[in-house]
Parts: structure tokens; sequence; C-alpha cells
């Protein structure tokens, strides 16, 4: 055999080991990855307001030094949700008897202090509270 390709092959064996426990030293090296702690979502891990309303009744008053950010509405029917007396969302019916579900993406905002209630039909209401 020829002694220039044992010594080739030595080096590249040797190259190609010495890569591999670099690459696996680097992996085992990582840290779990942490959540951005931030202030923005406070009073628990999961802060999920939810309520049903039906007309008028069951209101909801979003606590002092939060906002209720609203993602999710379900509703069988024509649904009018109101902020403090102003309109903020309003579902059109269609009166087929099924339910129609929107999970916002970003939401919208009932802020400090303000009642959220229906001004006509029913549905469920979701959101999560944030610092204000």
């Amino acid at each position: 055999m020829n002694l220039d390709f044992v010594n080739g092959l030595s080096k590249l064996m040797l190259s190609t080991a010495v890569l591999l426990a670099s690459a696996s030293a680097f992996v085992f090296s990582m840290s779990n990855a942490g959540a951005l702690q931030a202030t923005a979502v406070h009073l628990g891990m999961n802060p999920v307001v939810s309520f049903y309303c039906y007309s008028t009744n069951n209101t909801y008053t979003v606590p002092t030094g939060s906002d209720l950010i609203i993602t999710d509405i379900t509703s069988p029917d024509y649904l009018q949700i109101r902020a403090d007396g102003s309109n903020i969302w309003t579902h059109f019916a269609n009166y087929s008897n099924t339910s129609k579900h929107y999970a916002l993406s970003t939401g919208f905002v009932a802020p400090s202090g303000t009642v959220v209630s229906c001004a006509s039909g029913s549905g469920y209401i979701a959101g999560y509270l944030v610092k204000s």
C-alpha cells in the first residue's frame, strides 16, 4: 500500500472524528430555552376570562389595573357586545341554529374598569387580562 494514501486516510478520519466531537460538544452545551418574562401578562400563568352574556344580563367588569383583551367570541345568533355602552363588536346572525366561533389573532381591548355586556343576543366571550 502507498504510504501517502495511508497518511491521507488517517488525517481524513482524524479530522472527521474531531469535527463530530466538536459538533456534539456544541449541541450538548446549549441550555434550555426560557420564556420571556414580561410584565404585560399578569395574575398568574393563564389569566383567562370567560363569561356568557344574554342581552343585558351577565356583565363583566374589567378589574382596575388590568385591560381585557377579547380574543374569542361564540354566538348562535345576532350578538352585540358593548363596553360601557359603546358597541365594540357586532355579529350578524344567519339563523341557521349553528354557533359561529371567532378566534381573533390580536383581539380587541376593553380598558380597565369597563363593563362588558351584550346589548342583544347571546354568546360566550373569552380573553385574557393584561396590565394596564
